[in-house]
């Protein structure tokens, strides 16, 4: 069984061939243009994305080895906390946390959220802000109360 061929197929197959039997109108060079430069464009476009991975590649800041907001606090005046790096923190109350790093469209600025969970079994959540020189923490909790603290040496 033989499939027919519209006229604009046949006329698209053969419009960019290498034989032609006559000179191109203007329309079929400017269409061969055109083909040309979109298979060109889907060329670089899969080299793009063999070498990213299919990603798309942003520049990030280097990972750190280790947080600098871990270590031991004094918060709030009253109570030793000891951050881990793996994003646990323990208070000297007998309170647990888990914390992790907020983004922010700041370079600089390093917040975090620390889900604190009480020994009577009540949630707070308290979201500071690290100091630039890394000793102060200053922020706020889930009712808007100051919360500080300050590292220990």
């Amino acid at each position: 069984m033989k499939l027919k061929v519209s006229g604009a197929e046949a006329a698209g197959e053969e419009k960019c061939g290498r034989m032609r039997a006559r000179k191109p109108s203007r329309k079929i060079t400017n269409y061969c243009r055109m083909a040309s430069l979109m298979n060109r464009f889907i060329i670089y476009l899969a080299i793009a994305l063999t070498f990213c991975g299919g990603h798309w590649v942003a520049a990030e800041e280097p990972e750190l080895k280790t947080d600098p907001i871990a270590g031991e606090w004094m918060w709030n005046g009253k109570s030793d906390v000891l951050v881990d790096p793996d994003g646990t923190a323990n208070q000297s109350n007998g309170a647990t946390a888990k914390w992790k790093l907020l983004r922010t469209n700041s370079t600089v600025e390093r917040k975090y959220e620390f889900t604190w969970k009480k020994p009577n079994g009540t949630i707070s959540i308290d979201t500071i802000i690290l100091s630039i020189d890394g000793n102060r923490l200053d922020g706020r909790n889930q009712f808007n109360r100051r919360i500080w603290a300050k590292r220990i040496p």
